[in-house]
């Protein structure tokens, strides 16, 4: 009988049966913002901002593992995470209602960007009921 692993577990090691054989118990840290890639390269860019570095992949599957999901992603940045979170769910004729207080860029993206992606935007005072 095969014994089920813990949260705790998986949260430490990650998928043991889908770690190679010989491969490192802790995750390995990649200390690097920058990869090379050869000119002519097929292979896709790894950045940071765009959120496929290895660390990054590391952590989006050990949530995903954590979480049940079939997979998570993590970005570089709280805009980034804004942006991404807003424009897989809006659609071109839709309409966001958002606070007025939010932090300045993510109002420059809703009031100043949405709109070439046909994204109307209303940003209004969260004290006041009516708006």
């Amino acid at each position: 009988m095969k014994r089920r692993l813990g949260f705790s577990t998986h949260a430490v090691h990650g998928d043991p049966e889908a770690r190679p054989d010989w491969a490192p118990v802790v995750t390995p840290l990649y200390q690097s913002a920058t990869f090379t890639n050869p000119i002519g390269s097929t292979q896709e860019v790894i950045y940071a901002r765009y959120g496929n570095n290895p660390n990054h992949v590391a952590i989006a599957k050990r949530l995903a593992l954590l979480e049940g999901g079939e997979a998570a992603i993590f970005v570089g940045s709280g805009m980034g995470a804004v942006a991404l979170s807003h424009l897989a769910v809006l659609r071109p004729g839709d309409h966001l209602l958002a606070s007025e207080w939010n932090y300045g860029g993510v109002q420059r993206l809703f009031s100043q960007e949405f709109g070439r992606f046909g994204i109307d935007v209303s940003l209004v005072n969260p004290l006041e009921p009516r708006t």
